[in-house]
């Protein structure tokens, strides 16, 4: 975690110690059965001493991350709580893509977990919470995709069926379809290739990661209907009509976007 700054003077950034304390009261806060946090319940949870743990809670509290007097309960600051709920969530992803994806047996991939999620960047948290996004959700995904990986781990590569299948994914990841081992387009373009008043349905959208999130959540996400209105004087941006909203999208971004032409099933004349 990054350095934080207090009273003018950055203070030293977190040791991966004190982040398994903030996770470990973090879990201890979620849990409905312990109304209140004591040493000895967080002695029990990370297998350590109390006088051990009562070191620890002094540092915390003189860095506003719990508040603690002795003998008495104790409680995350609304900072602590940050930094707990984040190593906890690092630690569920982390876990899940060991176990998921590559197969660790759970209690392996918990201990692994516990190591990684201290060391992993923001920027690599993010793919890799995409990533296991992209996993689950996604037609070309799943339960299934994840196996045939599991399938080259445990016989090797067979090249032909290899191949085949990434045929196959790289055509529907730029909304093509697979015809012998080839892609073909079927009338499918790139937005910023529509004219206006045109209608169409959106089928990918490609781009940075970043990029594709704000894309979506401007409404323009895979099985959209929409209506080209209108181009900018100097044709950028373009407007949109997505279910009955104006959406404003920069040419270059519509580029990443492949849509198919039709009738705008869905969308508003007005």
């Amino acid at each position: 975690m990054a350095a934080d700054k207090k009273g003018g003077v950055w203070e030293k950034p977190l040791t991966p110690v004190m982040e398994d304390y903030l996770e470990a009261i973090y879990e201890l806060h979620s849990d409905e059965d312990i109304k209140a946090i004591r040493v000895r319940d967080i002695a029990k949870k990370l297998d350590v001493k109390m006088p051990t743990v009562t070191s620890m809670l002094k540092v915390l509290n003189d860095r506003d991350l719990v508040n603690y007097e002795k003998y008495e309960y104790l409680e995350l600051t609304d900072k602590g709580k940050g930094i707990g709920r984040e190593m906890k969530k690092r630690h569920h992803i982390i876990r899940k893509f060991l176990t998921s994806v590559l197969n660790i047996d759970m209690k392996t991939a918990d201990e692994e977990a516990c190591k990684m999620e201290h060391a992993l960047g923001s920027s690599t948290m993010e793919s890799l919470t995409a990533f296991m996004e992209f996993i689950q959700v996604c037609p070309r995904a799943g339960d299934d995709w994840v196996a045939h990986f599991q399938a080259y781990q445990q016989h090797g590569r067979r090249p032909e069926a290899c191949k085949e299948k990434f045929e196959h994914f790289k055509c529907e990841t730029a909304g093509e379809s697979a015809i012998s081992g080839k892609c073909c387009m079927e009338e499918k373009m790139n937005l910023s290739q529509m004219k206006e008043g045109q209608k169409g349905r959106i089928i990918s959208v490609g781009g940075e990661i970043r990029l594709r999130r704000r894309i979506i959540e401007m409404g323009l996400s895979r099985g959209v209907y929409f209506r080209v209105e209108k181009y900018a004087p100097l044709k950028d941006p373009l407007e949109l009509n997505v279910n009955g909203n104006h959406v404003s999208l920069r040419v270059k971004e519509a580029a990443g976007i492949i849509v198919e032409p039709g009738d705008g099933k869905g969308v508003s004349n007005e």
